[in-house]
């Protein structure tokens, strides 16, 4: 991989920006549920705002999602990790 014109990969703003968009405009304040979940169709008459994935919420799941956003934004990321605590967290990375 080679440097921009700054002597960087990417600018730790470039990467902040697009995963703050993703995080905040899709799945902060969301309810992430499983597409088979019992609860869709309550909320949808309900008018409730979710997102619907094809796998479960996990940690792992959302890495992947975010990891996902940042690469069709172009940026060349190459793992995404997520903290749940201090202690626990989950890592996204293509091999």
């Amino acid at each position: 991989m080679s440097l921009n014109d700054g002597g960087m990969v990417c600018d730790f703003q470039d990467i902040s920006q697009v995963a703050s968009d993703f995080i905040d405009g899709v799945l902060d304040h969301n309810l992430l549920l499983h597409r088979k979940d019992p609860l869709v169709p309550a909320l949808e008459a309900g008018g409730e705002r979710f997102l619907l994935l094809d796998e479960h919420p996990t940690a792992e799941v959302l890495a992947r999602l975010i990891y996902e956003a940042c690469r069709s934004k172009g940026l060349p990321v190459s793992r995404v990790t997520l903290w749940e605590t201090t202690s626990a967290s989950a890592t996204y990375t293509e091999l």
